[in-house]
């Protein structure tokens, strides 16, 4: 009987540890989601500036034409990043529900 409570006791650590350790994840995903959604952020002010000089006649066509397409790809590598982070989560859980069990 004692030997079977050290097992579920062992089996209920095991969970706590794996949920603590779940939740740091969830934090530090978290905090990188709002970082880079920050930054996503500043790269669509970045391209609005951008477009407002060139009107504005500060910028040539040719300048505003590469620094919009560098804008773009910065964003759209941002993008890339939070939609592994958001699919990442789901994935964490299924594996620590294996371990677990």
């Amino acid at each position: 009987m004692k030997v079977e409570a050290r097992k579920q006791l062992g089996h209920a650590k095991k969970a706590s540890d794996s949920k603590l350790i779940l939740s740091a994840n969830h934090v530090s995903k978290y905090d990188e989601s709002a970082k880079l959604s920050a930054k996503l952020s500043g790269l669509e002010n970045r391209r609005v500036t951008l477009y407002e000089n060139y009107v504005d006649g500060l910028l040539s066509k040719q300048s505003y034409l590469e620094a919009k397409a560098k804008c773009e790809g910065e964003k759209s590598s941002i993008e890339s990043k939070l939609k592994e982070l958001s699919e990442q989560p789901a994935v964490a859980v299924a594996e620590t529900k294996q371990t677990i069990v």
